[in-house]
């Protein structure tokens, strides 16, 4: 035996026996108890490393300053704007 782990066994074996009330108990009562909702809510956008234009990038960050609105959230809608016809029929990102 290592003496790292004959020092913890001894360590062990020295520890008092405690009353089984400092243990957890047999039987619980959960009749009293509220009921939460979800810990945590749904996940809706994943993080992700994208390189853009610098005209690009400073474009949507001047827009950002003048509507006080996040530049980030911005590319988001600009995106998903182009991307709304995709669902009626017409091809999403044809030129």
């Amino acid at each position: 035996m290592f003496p790292r782990a004959r020092r913890i066994v001894g360590c062990i074996n020295r520890l008092p026996d405690f009353p089984a009330r400092f243990f957890m108990n047999t039987e619980y009562d959960f009749s009293t108890t509220v009921t939460r909702g979800a810990a945590r809510p749904v996940k809706r956008k994943t993080r992700i490393t994208i390189y853009l234009d610098d005209e690009v990038l400073e474009e949507f960050r001047s827009l950002s300053e003048r509507c006080g609105t996040g530049y980030q959230t911005l590319i988001n809608a600009a995106l998903r704007t182009r991307l709304a016809p995709a669902g009626k029929g017409q091809p999403a990102l044809a030129d």
